[in-house]
Order: structure tokens, then sequence, then C-alpha cells
């Protein structure tokens, strides 16, 4: 069996606005993994999970295809949030519906004051391209392209297993760009 050779890629114009999640408002249908609440007070949701292991928020933002569903040339997927117990950077992962993810880490640390963490994403990158730019592809992935075609479950979690039972979430934002 061989792959097949991915179609060239084509620009499309910005389509939309950025798409925003404020956990202020609820949980927007987003799990934890073990727990999820929401802190109207604080404006959060906090994600919470059991015996050392991370927390994992997960939703589906905007489920199918990003090339066209935003246009531009690219995407900037964004948390804030913050944690009790500091020492881990954030993981952003991206599935092709909920199978096969592409995962990348951010290099700052999350702490107990809200921070911004971001992952880049071009839809034009060819796998090593992706690859090259911080993000990994799981044994089973589909190639990058294919994975953004066809999009649908984002996790946002701590990158280091142990860095602390929880953290909380206030906005996701996906934002295209030129």
């Amino acid at each position: 069996w061989k792959e097949k050779p991915e179609a060239p890629w084509k620009f499309a114009p910005v389509r939309r606005e950025p798409l925003v999640l404020n956990f202020s408002l609820g949980d927007h249908g987003w799990k934890g993994v073990d727990a999820i609440e929401h802190l109207a007070s604080e404006g959060c949701v906090r994600v919470s999970r059991g015996k050392g292991l991370r927390p994992i928020a997960s939703g589906q933002p905007a489920p199918g295809d990003w090339l066209r569903e935003f246009g531009g040339n690219g995407l900037s997927i964004r948390a804030r949030l913050r944690a009790a117990v500091a020492g881990s950077g954030a993981r952003f992962e991206v599935f092709a519906k909920d199978v096969a993810q592409w995962h990348f880490e951010t290099k700052d640390v999350l702490g107990s004051s809200w921070s911004w963490f971001e992952a880049p994403i071009q839809y034009g990158w060819s796998d090593a391209e992706a690859i090259a730019a911080g993000w990994v592809r799981t044994q089973s992935a589909y190639g990058w392209r294919e994975t953004l075609r066809n999009a649908g479950k984002v996790v946002v979690m701590q990158s280091a297993t142990g860095a602390g039972a929880s953290f909380d979430l206030a906005e996701f934002v996906m934002t295209p760009h030129y």
C-alpha cells in the first residue's frame, strides 16, 4: 500500500471571526477526565483527575474542515489557564474526529496566575513541517492536512504527568490568520 501524495494546498480568504469560548458562562459541552466543574464566581471551569494522572479537558469547538470553516492560511489555538501546582506547560491535541491525534506542548509553564498558552497551526504544512514546528504525530495519526480537514475533538491538558491534580480553563480561542 502506498500513501497518496498530498494535493497542493490552496489559500482561502479568512471566512470568519475568531471562535471564542468563555468558560465563565459554563462548560460549553467540554468534558473533563475525571471531572469538570464550573466555577461561576471565578469565571472558569476546573478540570481535575485523581491518582497522579494528568487532568484533561476536551471539547469539539469547531468540528469539520478547518480550512473551509475558518479560511486563511492557518489558526492560532489559545487557552487561558492557571494551575495551583506550577511545573508543567500546556499541551494541545487535535484529533481527526475523535481518533488519531497530533499534539503540541508549550514551553511556558502554568502557575497560579492566569496566562495564555498557544499552539500554531498552518494548513499548508507537510507532516515534516508540522513536526519541525513542534507538533508530534501519534503512531496512528492521519497526515497533518487530513487531520485538519476532519478536525473533531480538541484537548487541553498539562504537559507533564504529576504536575497537579487540577487546572483551571477560563477561555479557549481559535483565531484564523493570513
